[in-house]
């Protein structure tokens, strides 16, 4: 796994040429400046790769910002364009239990029973992360993995006719 600096994203890390698939992945302190921080990481790359970056990042600020309050000490985050998809994938250290990780949206895929997340009330100043993220994604997938760590995997498609290549 790569360790990027504050000052300046991972490097890429790409399929074999003609594949046309891209990925990337790090290890990172999970604190609230990391979470900011890859958000502008992710859209340099997305940028060098000639994808659309805003729904992307969005999602990708999202499950960081959550890794990072709710997790342990790092997480790892990667991503992976692989045809019409793109893959945000976040796994934290954290130890939540697991009734708070098989949670899951309409839609979404849990590791357990499905659950519908809680209803969050029209006057709270958070807890809509999750459902924004579900909304931008085709899928979202959360999940404990038997080490405790809790991995958070959403998919975005790719509009069919991305911007041409300058």
């Amino acid at each position: 796994m790569l360790a990027p600096t504050a000052a300046t994203p991972p490097p890429c890390t790409s399929a074999p040429p003609g594949t046309g698939e891209h990925t990337v992945g790090f290890e990172v302190p999970a604190t609230a400046q990391m979470a900011h921080l890859v958000r502008g990481w992710a859209t340099a790359l997305l940028t060098a790769w000639h994808l659309p970056a805003d729904d992307t990042c969005s999602v990708l600020a999202e499950l960081a910002a959550n890794a990072a309050e709710h997790g342990g000490p790092t997480m790892t985050i990667r991503l992976r364009h692989h045809g019409d998809a793109l893959d945000v994938d976040v796994t934290d250290t954290g130890t939540l239990p697991d009734r708070v990780c098989r949670r899951a949206l309409p839609g979404a895929v849990a590791d357990g029973p499905a659950e519908v997340l809680r209803e969050v009330p029209v006057g709270a100043l958070r807890g809509r992360g999750l459902h924004m993220v579900a909304a931008l994604a085709e899928h979202l997938r959360l999940e404990r993995q038997p080490d405790g760590t809790t991995r958070a995997l959403a998919v975005l498609r790719l509009p069919a006719t991305l911007p041409a290549r300058p």
